[in-house]
Order: structure tokens, then C-alpha cells, then sequence
């Protein structure tokens, strides 16, 4: 059996741009700070909880506690609540998301979810995408700060669900270049999607789309090279 990872930002739902406004919003106010630096992709884990755990250090000298963690985890899903029911504008999903998903189960392809955001966050973007069926499926930065990390725990969970040992072949779907080097640090296959997957593309991304139009192609390209059969790790 396959297996198809997606990260969940800018790849499932069109949430980037309410994500950084929001997630840094937190920070701030958690570390009472003016400004943090937003270029994501510099923090050594890309991660809600990587990031936080390195604004800690800078900050306090130590990583941020697991109390700390479920304070600012709570405060940034409260302004996502606050955003949602206030806004007809709530990010929706990249277009033919959904459908995708769905294609992939009806052709009996195992789908999880891995993303560095927080457990409750990605609840409420999947619900509102109508995706909330993937909770038992789900990998987050609550699970680990290190995305290799989240990755890993999404096989292991795929795993359970799908009673299986072993993967034939992995593929993961994200947008950032931090999801590209994780799936290469893993050795999985990697699609791009969204606004810059001409850009991961050129990073070594297998493929790149837009959005999910063609479940077809997206399908035969992301399933096309040999991998090595992978086994879900023991936890």
C-alpha cells in the first residue's frame, strides 16, 4: 500500500498569509516582544513549536515548558476562533484539495497528515475544509518540534489506522522549502504545491502544481519513482 502525506498551510487550505499574521501576533504578546523575525525558513526548526522553542532561548535563555507551550497554543487558537467567527473570509481550501483526498482513498491510497503547526489549529483548518476525519491521522508540532520528527509520527499513525507494517512508497505534498528538505532528508518523494512550486521545483521537488486540477496527473507523478519499502517506526 502507498502512502500520501500533506502538510496542511498553504497546501490543503489557502492559510499562509492569516497563519504568519497570527502565529507571529501570539509570539509577541506571549514573549512581549515588538518584533520577531518572520523569515521562517532561518529557524532551525520550522516548526509552531520550534519557533517558539528558539524565541524562548533567545529570550530566556531555555526552551519554552509544555506549560508555557499549551498557553500560546491556546491564545493562537482563540484569535483563529475569533478570525473565523467574525470573517466570511475564512481561508478555504487550494482548490481540488479535497476532491483529491478523496480520489486517493477511493484508489486505495493510504493519507495522512504532518504538519508544524499546532494539534488544535490543524483541527479547526481541517474542519473547516471538511477534513476533520483525519484527527486519528495527524502529526503535529505537538508530537515533536523537528518536522522529520511530525513526519515520522504521521507513518506511525497511518500505520495503525491502515494495519499495515510496511509502505510500498511515501509521498509528501507540501509548500515551503522546509517541507522539501525534510522529505529529501527522508528520502521520500516530493510534490510542491502552490504559489511557489517552480521554486521548489528548482530546489529538486519531483513535480509541482498549482493546486490539485488534475488528480490524474498529480496521481501517476507522485507514485512514478521506486522506493525503498518503508517501516513505520516502533513508539
Amino acid at each position: 500500500m502507498d502512502l500520501v502525506l500533506f502538510d496542511i498551510d498553504g497546501t490543503l487550505i489557502d492559510s499562509m498569509d492569516l497563519e504568519d499574521q497570527l502565529f507571529t501576533a501570539s509570539i509577541m504578546e506571549f514573549f512581549d516582544l515588538p518584533a520577531i523575525n518572520t523569515n521562517w525558513a532561518s529557524y532551525q526548526h520550522v516548526s509552531d513549536r520550534g519557533v517558539a522553542d528558539e524565541v524562548s532561548l533567545g529570550q530566556r535563555g531555555r526552551p519554552i515548558t509544555e506549560a508555557e507551550l499549551i498557553r500560546l497554543e491556546d491564545d493562537f487558537v482563540r484569535r483563529l476562533e475569533a478570525c473565523q467567527s467574525a470573517s466570511t473570509h475564512f481561508p478555504g481550501e487550494i482548490k481540488g484539495a479535497c476532491s483529491f483526498v478523496k480520489f486517493l482513498e477511493d484508489s486505495n491510497i493510504a493519507v495522512a497528515m504532518a504538519t508544524g503547526g499546532f494539534r488544535r489549529s490543524a483541527l479547526l483548518k481541517l474542519k473547516a475544509i471538511g477534513l476533520e476525519r483525519f484527527q486519528n491521522r495527524l502529526a503535529t508540532s505537538n508530537d515533536s518540534a523537528d518536522r522529520t520528527k511530525i513526519m515520522r509520527k504521521a507513518v506511525d499513525l497511518a500505520s495503525g489506522v491502515y494495519r499495515t507494517k510496511r509502505f510500498d512508497r511515501i509521498c509528501y505534498l507540501g509548500d515551503g522549502i522546509w517541507d522539501l528538505e525534510a522529505a529529501q532528508s527522508l528520502q521520500w518523494n516530493f510534490i510542491a504545491i502552490g504559489k511557489e512550486f517552480q521554486s521548489l521545483m528548482a530546489k529538486g521537488a519531483d513535480a509541482g502544481f498549482r493546486d490539485f486540477s488534475d488528480h490524474t496527473s498529480m496521481l501517476e507523478i507522485m507514485m512514478h519513482d521506486e522506493q525503498l519499502e518503508v517501516t513505520p517506526p516502533v513508539t
